[in-house]
């Protein structure tokens, strides 16, 4: 056998493998956001993956599993769920007809951050606060983004309801 088709064999080798690369890189579905194994306190994140193609299945679920999942057809490479998540641990998957990304992991953690400003007290956290103050008999809730007033000297305690 001679050099040249030895050579021109290997180049057709090459270039098959470099399609068949590419090619696999064109239909799979790579997700991107939230990341594998990230923990945020934002509980409306905007889930993000690359594909060619459209049409996509987004499922979400709090089970790895995927026996309860709560699904979106979106058409484009990013969703946002239309209300807050939960606190907790999710999982995700991007599936295009037979083409899938596999399973994304991330937790979505409480996040409590509080802050006073002379009379003012508002809950700048993720999740609902009971808070208790000398002036207030018992505790009440303070919502997320809520705020109320409250004495400019007053010990506050506030804590995750």
């Amino acid at each position: 056998m001679d050099r040249n088709k030895i050579a021109f064999g290997a180049m057709n080798v090459m270039v098959i493998g470099l399609l068949a690369v590419l090619l696999a890189n064109l239909i799979t579905i790579q997700l991107v956001y939230p990341n594998h194994k990230l923990t945020t306190a934002d509980r409306t994140p905007v889930f993000m993956w690359i594909g060619m193609q459209s049409d996509f299945t987004l499922s979400l679920d709090d089970n790895k599993d995927f026996s309860s999942p709560v699904t979106a057809k979106v058409d484009g490479n990013s969703y946002a769920f239309p209300s807050e998540l939960g606190i907790g641990t999710y999982y995700w998957k991007v599936e295009s007809g037979p083409f899938s990304s596999g399973t994304g992991k991330f937790t979505v953690m409480s996040s409590v951050v509080v802050s006073r400003n002379e009379s003012n007290l508002k809950n700048e956290g993720n999740v609902p606060l009971s808070v208790q103050a000398p002036s207030i008999t018992g505790a009440f809730v303070l919502g997320v983004e809520e705020s109320i007033d409250i004495g400019a000297e007053e010990n506050v305690k506030a804590e995750q309801a």
